[in-house]
């Protein structure tokens, strides 16, 4: 499954608690694109291949002191294609060796991030004695833009109206004979992407909005014996999941700290009880880390789908409760003693 990035979780989140920052606002606003054109694109393969093309996606490789992000990496007969995806909008025209949008010549080249993962894909093809030839390929997501390539280069530029015949060509050169130890090479090598390197800093912690918020309008919300009502959009949550979930979002945000109970009663608000807290830590979050007389759980800063994907069968199963009438109302732990197993 392709995951946000972990500056996109960490901007996300933020921004369901408080107002972003305009320079943030900018920074969230182009990783929702990016993301968005690589999901559009993986869909598209998907129908189009029915999976049946060699293919890693959203992949990390590490080079030298850095990490170099591949948006889709895909091999056919000896060739390793390593895709970039763009969700541009405008007119790009490449000539004289330089980009050019609207008349105007851009300061980067949209090449580069292209070359760089394939430097990256060469040097491990390499040291473990594979012969694969690497190419890019710059695919453009976006209907609006209108791609013109004046010079000759070596990389396959496609906009959306052309990588599904791409495609389609591609899955025409598969055999059964096709050597796949290439994802075994690569998959030795993939790394875990960099944390953000955003801090959340403690000046701006007085306008963080506290409290377990509406999972669809992140908005204030009532609780009742089993779940969490949102007066504002109608919309509930197990009660259960919205603890988790939330304990998740203080995780994002406060991305360098390990997960201490008295710092989640301040995040979650005065209407969370200690001990229903205390049981979801154990179920969910442990084993404990005992510093001296301070416990704490560990921060995989991993929003909740991420965190717990192994475990959203689980999850589905508690919305059922959301819609249980209980005769009588019950303690905080009635609730979670049920379900615990």
């Amino acid at each position: 499954m392709r995951k946000k990035n972990p500056e996109y979780q960490y901007l996300e989140t933020l921004s369901k608690r408080l107002t972003l920052f305009e320079k943030e606002k900018k920074k969230l606003e182009r990783l929702q694109k990016g993301y968005a054109a690589e999901c559009s694109l993986d869909r598209l393969q998907e129908f189009l291949t029915k999976d049946k093309l060699p293919c890693i996606d959203d992949l990390y490789l590490k080079t030298n002191e850095s990490c170099v992000q591949i948006d889709k990496l895909i091999v056919v007969e000896n060739t390793a294609y390593v895709i970039d995806v763009k969700n541009y909008s405008g007119k790009y025209t490449f000539v004289n060796n330089e980009w050019i949008r609207d008349n105007l010549p851009l300061q980067e080249n949209i090449f580069e991030q292209l070359h760089n993962a394939m430097r990256a894909v060469k040097r491990v093809l390499l040291k473990a004695g594979s012969d694969l030839e690497v190419k890019g390929v710059l695919v453009f997501m976006n209907a609006t833009a209108t791609i013109d390539i004046k010079d000759s280069v070596a990389d396959l530029v496609l906009d959306i109206r052309e990588v599904g015949g791409w495609f389609i060509e591609q899955m025409s050169k598969i055999s059964d004979q096709q050597d796949n130890s290439w994802q075994e090479i690569i998959n030795r090598q993939k790394i875990e992407p960099i944390s953000s390197k955003e801090v959340f800093s403690p000046k701006r912690i007085d306008y963080l909005q506290k409290g377990i918020l509406c999972r669809n309008c992140n908005k204030e919300q009532k609780r009742t014996t089993y779940a969490f009502k949102c007066p504002h959009c109608q919309g509930s949550e197990p009660k259960e999941t919205a603890y988790v979930r939330s304990i998740c979002e203080y995780g994002v945000i406060f991305c360098d700290k390990e997960l201490l109970f008295k710092d989640l009663l301040i995040f979650l608000g005065s209407d969370v009880s200690k001990r229903y807290l205390r049981e979801i830590l154990t179920k969910h979050f442990g084993p404990k880390i005992t510093h001296g007389v301070h416990v704490s759980y560990r921060n995989k800063v991993l929003i909740f789908d991420y965190w717990f994907a192994n475990k959203m069968d689980y999850f589905q199963s508690l919305e059922v409760r959301t819609h249980w009438k209980p005769k009588k109302e019950s303690d905080e732990s009635t609730f979670f003693d049920e379900k615990a197993h």
